[in-house]
């Protein structure tokens, strides 16, 4: 009887080793940090040599800042487009603030990309903030300004109140509280039972953020319908 042979592993190209060397990286970074870190363990999470390694980056800080790019070109945060090119108003703001809090704080995912990149930035904050800052000008500062521009919009139309809160402030609430949610979901055992299903914590947050911003509750109850697939273009 013929055993089977064994499958010949592909070789990846430059550029494809290149990519799972960062890949591998997140990982390490995250849990380590960028000081913590050894080229080995670097090494030996891409399951390739140290050698190799400097093939492809000249120092550890190469390798990190490569990683950086990857992680500011994040494609689902790429999902928000499509809503941030629409006019401003509350509608739009209704949406933007879904969809990210949605992104964000997806499903449970321990070992998930999302959660590494969680992990990184609590590491970036405890160290110098630099991944943190670096993403949040790659990412934020679009959402910020589409963000802002609906509610001026909203408060012009009557839709929301104008102050108390800065609504560049409500902006960072909004952000800051999204990224302590999501922090309170990494452990593999839940820190705070919220006795709810997971989309009825974001629908919350959600709430909560519209209501900071200052949106009426009248219109949050005639505009947001977080179901509605096409609204939100699931």
């Amino acid at each position: 009887m013929r055993t089977s042979e064994p499958a010949i592993a592909k070789k990846l190209s430059g550029d494809e080793r290149r990519a799972s060397i960062i890949q591998a990286a997140r990982a390490i970074f995250a849990n380590k940090g960028f000081k913590g870190t050894t080229t080995r363990e670097l090494a030996a999470a891409a399951g390739v040599s140290e050698a190799l390694i400097f093939k492809h980056f000249a120092n550890k800080e190469e390798l990190y800042g490569a990683m950086l790019h990857a992680c500011c070109n994040n494609q689902d945060f790429h999902r928000l487009d499509q809503i941030i090119a629409l006019e401003p108003s509350a509608l739009k703001l209704v949406r933007l603030v879904h969809a990210f809090l949605a992104v964000v704080l997806h499903e449970r995912d321990i070992d998930g990309d999302k959660t590494i990149h969680c992990r990184l930035m609590i590491r970036s904050l405890l160290e110098d903030g630099e991944f943190v800052r670096l993403f949040l000008q790659g990412v934020s500062t679009g959402l910020e300004q589409s963000m802002l521009g609906s509610l001026q919009a909203a408060i012009a139309a009557g839709d929301a109140y104008d102050g108390p809160l800065p609504p560049q402030l409500g902006y960072w609430c909004c952000h800051h509280l999204v990224l302590m949610l999501k922090t309170y979901m990494l452990p593999a055992t839940e820190v705070v039972d919220y006795g709810l299903p997971h989309e009825k914590v974001v629908q919350g947050a959600v709430w909560f953020s519209l209501r900071g911003f200052g949106i009426k509750e009248e219109v949050i109850h005639r505009l947001y319908h977080p179901n509605d697939q096409e609204l939100f273009g699931k």
